[in-house]
């Protein structure tokens, strides 16, 4: 992954940040952590090289590693999508896909033809089962917010939860 890369993840979430209007701050942070990663001297590889670029802090690089660990993995193992959500009240989009033992959560806004650019998160699990219960949970969680399947959602959600052992505290129970 080059800087180049982290760069423009940098950006994806400083338009998800202004586009959410949760914080100034948090949009500003991501705006100069981009600018200051591009104009570093050295490739960034790590959480701990990401530590050492200025407007780049503990929680930033935390991001940083994780999105750099994920990418790594999805170049290994195959990303399987669980459920790609909207919801069209609030004009809000959210998504859960599975690689290997890692759950990745992305959402954001939704504008003109699709979704604009969202935030993402990543929950590392112990095993790949873990990893598609934890997806489901969370995808079933979305669905009792009234967020809705886009085209085609439907059909891998229901294959994943199918197939999904019960997240830990869940019973098995049907039409899950």
């Amino acid at each position: 992954i080059s800087n180049t890369a982290l760069v423009a993840k940098l950006r994806q979430w400083h338009s998800a940040a202004a586009d959410a209007d949760h914080s100034s701050q948090q949009a500003q942070t991501f705006r100069r952590a981009a600018a200051s990663l591009s104009a570093h001297p050295s490739e960034v590889t790590s959480r701990e090289e990401a530590l050492k670029v200025k407007f780049v802090g503990e929680k930033l690089s935390s991001l940083l590693g994780q999105w750099m660990s994920f990418e790594q993995l999805r170049r290994e193992v195959p990303l399987r999508p669980v459920a790609a959500l909207q919801h069209d009240e609030e004009g809000k989009w959210w998504a859960v896909a599975v690689c290997g033992v890692v759950a990745w959560r992305s959402w954001g806004k939704r504008g003109g033809t699709g979704n604009r650019q969202g935030f993402d998160s990543w929950e590392q699990c112990a095993t790949e089962a873990q990893a598609l219960s934890f997806a489901v949970a969370k995808s079933k969680r979305q669905l009792a917010k009234k967020y809705a399947h886009a085209p085609g959602s439907a059909e891998s959600y229901e294959a994943a939860s199918a197939e999904a052992p019960p997240a830990r505290g869940q019973r098995q129970t049907a039409g899950r």
